[in-house]
C-alpha cells in the first residue's frame, strides 16, 4: 500500500510540472499576442480580457486541486507507515 501511495504522490508531482510548464507558456503566448496586437490598427484591436491567456482559471484550479491531493498523499502515507510500525511501548529491557 505504500508503494501505491508513493506511486500517486510521483504522478502528482509529473502532473504538477506539465501544468507549470503550461502556465509558463500560456504566459509568453500572452505577451505575443499583446505585442502583435499593439501592432494592429486601432479598429482591428478587440478588447477582450476574457481573451488573456495570462492568468487562466482553469489551470488555476488544477494546480490547487493537485496541491491539496499531495498533501492528502502526505498524511496518507504518515498514516499507514505509522499504523505499521511496530507498538514497542511498555516493554521493558
Amino acid at each position: 500500500m505504500l508503494m501505491e501511495i508513493k506511486d500517486i504522490s510521483d504522478e502528482l508531482d509529473i502532473l504538477k510540472i506539465v501544468l507549470n510548464e503550461q502556465k509558463k507558456t500560456m504566459k509568453d503566448m500572452d505577451r505575443v499576442t499583446k505585442k502583435l496586437t499593439k501592432e494592429r490598427p486601432t479598429n482591428a484591436i478587440t478588447k477582450d480580457e476574457n481573451l488573456s491567456l495570462e492568468n487562466n482559471r482553469v489551470l488555476e484550479s488544477h494546480l490547487y486541486r493537485i496541491e491539496k491531493m499531495k498533501k492528502m498523499t502526505e498524511k496518507s502515507y504518515m498514516g499507514v507507515s505509522a499504523s505499521l510500525t511496530p507498538k514497542i511501548s511498555g516493554v521493558g529491557f
